[in-house]
């Protein structure tokens, strides 16, 4: 099913960067941070049901894997 859905990433400071939208059951975020620290990606559910979340791409690898290459830009 491809319900539709939000992502959000959160700085360090706890101020959101940027939202995208899913299209098609996926959504990508591609955002530069600028400070070290833990970033965290909020799901948030617009749909009237249940997401059911994938962490895993098609090709096997893990999102946590991909999200851990995460580098400050100076």
């Amino acid at each position: 099913m491809n319900l539709p859905f939000q992502l959000a990433l959160v700085s360090p400071s706890g101020l959101t960067l940027t939202t995208v939208n899913s299209s098609n059951g996926i959504a990508t975020i591609n955002q530069p941070v600028t400070q070290g620290g833990v970033y965290v990606v909020k799901v948030i559910n617009l749909s009237v049901g249940p997401l059911k979340l994938d962490d895993h791409y098609a090709n096997g690898q893990s999102l946590v894997a991909n999200c851990s290459n995460l580098q400050a830009v100076s």
